[in-house]
């Protein structure tokens, strides 16, 4: 096949759920087309339709499964070494080059497979409680802040899963109705929960802006959609009686080590591919802005001048983005760099080297998929309407 240009290809990084190694194939199959699918016909249910029944989704099936095959036939006999196979549970992550018109794979450029195991059990029976019980949830914004929509959506998530929980939230204060209003305050977004009133405030750690309520003394920080979740949850008075006896955890360090040491010996060192220069943001955006710079303004219109000026503000915007992303990203991966030594030097024990590689790799990943939708979103508009000006444009000049 010839190599298509950076233009011609779209990069993305789907994500299986976790599964056993059965049904590792078929979820990736789903999460990689359906990755595909989201990324370039967003919800037209028609599109979607056409490419799953397109030649490039077949063609794409068959590449997954050879590609899958191997990841089988090089993890399966490591971990028989060591433990069952079965008692483990995979999440595959891909990094794949798609063309942006078919979503055929053109390459699968890197790929990362977390692994979990089986390690409790927990049993018990539930309360025998007759009467239905409602806990109240109640969110006041407060104009000006951008935390609503991080909380609702947290405590929507929630809601859509415990029946017992309702919502009801309100922009600002000046909204609520007087029952709530004599609870709380405008000085602050609030989180009422059942008979619990808890103020919102926030602080910044590293110039990151950190919700926070404080209680018994204790501070609770909100970093994520996730910790709104979590607190909620705590929150739920109806939970089961866990019996001492239905206890059972297994502990499979010595497992995960020996499967790791085995992998490490006969690893290779490579150079993991760049995501900043595979993704050919920062190229293709200063190639465009440099093609309108060089434009002839004498020989335009005036429309066209004014475009040509629309434009490149529009460009240095979103290289400001990509940059703001690029350096964050960079920072990660020298982060990654100088704890590897500090490893190596013996300066750091491995079980600490772990835990901040994790938390560096989970930060890396989240820049990664936010420079892949930016990506996404400028090859959609911003790029090809660009090239369509610059194709007229330029034909002027030359005329």
């Amino acid at each position: 096949m010839k190599r298509k240009s950076k233009g011609d290809t779209i990069v993305i990084e789907p994500r299986t759920r976790i599964t056993s190694f059965d049904t590792l194939d078929y979820r990736t199959l789903l999460a990689v087309n359906g990755a595909i699918a989201g990324t370039l016909f967003g919800k037209d249910r028609e599109q979607i339709t056409a490419y799953y029944k397109s030649r490039a989704s077949r063609e794409n099936r068959l590449k997954l499964t050879r590609f899958i095959s191997q990841v089988y036939a090089y993890l399966n006999p490591i971990i028989s070494k060591f433990a069952n196979p079965h008692d483990y549970f995979f999440r595959l992550w891909l990094r794949l080059e798609i063309d942006r018109k078919t979503g055929e794979i053109i390459d699968v450029t890197f790929f990362d497979v977390d692994m979990f195991k089986f390690f409790g059990k927990v049993g018990g029976k539930f309360p025998k409680k007759e009467e239905e019980y409602i806990m109240n949830i109640v969110f006041v914004g407060r104009e000006g802040t951008p935390l609503s929509s991080f909380f609702i959506q947290g405590i929507k998530k929630v809601a859509s899963e415990i029946e017992m929980i309702r919502l009801k939230t309100y922009d600002s204060y000046s909204k609520t109705p007087s029952n709530v209003r004599s609870r709380i305050s405008d000085r602050s977004p609030y989180l009422i929960v059942g008979d619990e009133v808890l103020e919102i405030k926030v602080r910044t750690e590293d110039s990151d802006v950190i919700p926070f309520i404080e209680k018994d003394g204790e501070r609770i920080d909100f970093p994520d959609q996730i910790s709104v979740e979590g607190f909620v949850l705590t929150r739920v008075p109806l939970k089961p009686d866990i019996g001492k006896a239905e206890l059972s955890f297994q502990y499979v360090d010595s497992e995960l080590k020996n499967i790791r040491q085995t992998i490490e010996d006969h690893a290779t060192d490579f150079k993991k591919p760049d995501i900043l220069k595979t993704l050919g943001i920062e190229s293709e955006l200063s190639d465009i802005k440099t093609r309108l710079t060089s434009l002839d303004v004498k020989k335009l219109s005036n429309d066209d001048k004014l475009a040509s000026g629309k434009w490149i503000r529009k460009i240095d915007r979103e290289l400001e983005k990509y940059m703001d992303l690029s350096i964050e990203y960079e920072s990660i991966e020298d982060a990654l760099k100088s704890i590897e030594i500090d490893r190596d030097k013996g300066t750091i024990s491995y079980d600490e080297y772990d835990k901040f590689r994790m938390r560096k790799f989970t930060a890396s990943r989240k820049v990664t998929q936010e420079l892949i939708k930016l990506k996404e979103n400028l090859w959609k508009e911003l790029v090809p309407e660009v090239r369509d000006f610059l194709k007229k444009a330029e034909g002027k000049k030359e005329s």
